[in-house]
C-alpha cells in the first residue's frame, strides 16, 4: 500500500542512506494509506539536521525553500510532488502560543513519533525498506476508529490546545456522515431495493456501517406498533441482504474488475487522468451489475473507449450462452 508514496521519493531516500541518515514517511500520508485515501503532499522525518537536508536534497529537488527551517522543516518540490522534511525533534510550547518556544533535535524516530498529536498520526514507514514503526499502537487505533493521544492527554493538549479542536473535527466528520445516510433506509420498505442499491448503501457507509445500523434502528421509533414492527422487519431484511451479498462479493472491498495497469493495457493509454475516468466507469458497472470478470470488463471498457473517441480496437463479440 505504501509503495506509491515510497516510489515517489525513492531517489531521495537513497541519497539520505548514502550519507548515513534515516528517512521515514510519517504522519498523515501513512495514516491515509491505511484508510484507503489518496495521499497528497508527503511528510518525511529524518535524523539529519536542516542544513544537511538541504545539502542532500540539492540536485534531487527542483526547488528547495526553508520557510520553516527555524522549526527544523525544509520543503522540497520535484515536479508536482511537494515534500516537507523535518528533523527529529522535541518541543516546548509557550502557554499563550501554538509555536514552540524551543526546538531540540534528536536522533530517534520513535521519540519523534511519541510527541505527535494522536496515535493515528504517530505511525511511520522507514524508507526504502517500508518497515512500519508504530510505537503507540496507531494502526490498531485506525482499525478501531479510536482517537487517542500518544501520552497523557493533558500533556498533549497542554502543549497545543488546538489538538482538542482537531479531535472534535474528526468522531464530527463521522456524525455528519451518519446524519446524511440514516434516512436513506426509509425508502427501503416502500420499494424493493436492487442489489445495486444495497451495494451503494454499503459503499457510502464504509467503516460507519455498523454504527449506521444502530442509528437507523434507533431512529425508527413510533407509537404505532404495527408500523414499528414493519420497519424492524424491513431493516432485518436489509441487513440480511447485506450479509448475503457481502459473502458473495466482499462488499466492503468493492473494486473495479480491472486495475490501473490492466486498464492501460486494454485501452493502450499511458498513465494520466483518463485511467482514473476509466476506473470510475468500471466501478459503476461493478456497483450496478456485481462482479463482471476480466473478459466482460475488458469488452465494456473498449466500448467506453470507443464512445470517448479513443483509437481502440473493436470489442470482441459477446460469446453466446452455453446450451
Amino acid at each position: 500500500m505504501l509503495r506509491g508514496p515510497a516510489t515517489a521519493v525513492a531517489g531521495l531516500a537513497r541519497r539520505f542512506a548514502a550519507e548515513g541518515h534515516e528517512l521515514a514517511l510519517v504522519g498523515g500520508p501513512v495514516r491515509d494509506v491505511f484508510l484507503g485515501r489518496r495521499h497528497g503532499d508527503l511528510d518525511l522525518a529524518t535524523g539529519a539536521r536542516p542544513g544537511e537536508v538541504r545539502t542532500i536534497a540539492a540536485g534531487w529537488a527542483g526547488t528547495i525553500w526553508d520557510t520553516g527551517i527555524e522549526f527544523g522543516t525544509v520543503s522540497l518540490r520535484k515536479g508536482s510532488l511537494v515534500c516537507e522534511i523535518t528533523t527529529y525533534r522535541s518541543e516546548q510550547y509557550r502557554p499563550e502560543s501554538r509555536k514552540p518556544a524551543r526546538v531540540a533535535y534528536g536522533r530517534s524516530l520513535e521519540a519523534d513519533l511519541a510527541r505527535r498529536d494522536f496515535t493515528v498520526n504517530a505511525v511511520a514507514a522507514r524508507l526504502p525498506s517500508l518497515e512500519i514503526v508504530d510505537p503507540t499502537g496507531g494502526v490498531g487505533d485506525l482499525k478501531a476508529r479510536v482517537l487517542r493521544t500518544p501520552g497523557p492527554p493533558e500533556d498533549s493538549f497542554g502543549d497545543d490546545a488546538l489538538r482538542m479542536l482537531r479531535a472534535a473535527v474528526a468522531v464530527v466528520s463521522d456524525v455528519c456522515g451518519l446524519v446524511a445516510l440514516h434516512l436513506r433506509f426509509h425508502g427501503y420498505g416502500q420499494a424493493e431495493w436492487t442489489d445495486a442499491a444495497v451495494r451503494r448503501y454499503v459503499r457510502d457507509a464504509g467503516p460507519l456501517l455498523t454504527r449506521l445500523h444502530v442509528l437507523t434502528r434507533a431512529d425508527c421509533t413510533t407509537r404505532n406498533k404495527a408500523k414499528a414492527l414493519r420497519l424492524q422487519r424491513a431493516y432485518d431484511d436489509l441487513e440480511q441482504r447485506i450479509t448475503t451479498l457481502s459473502a458473495q462479493e466482499e462488499l466492503g472491498k468493492i473494486r473495479p474488475d480491472l486495475n490501473g495497469t490492466q486498464i492501460m493495457g486494454v485501452l493502450g493509454i499511458p498513465p494520466g487522468p483518463l485511467v482514473g475516468q476509466a476506473s470510475r466507469f468500471l466501478l459503476e458497472l461493478r456497483m450496478e451489475h456485481g462482479p463482471l470478470g476480466r473478459d466482460r470488463a475488458g469488452r465494456e471498457l473498449l466500448r467506453w473507449g470507443q464512445a470517448k473517441g479513443l483509437d481502440v480496437p473493436a470489442p470482441p463479440a459477446t460469446p453466446p450462452p452455453e446450451g
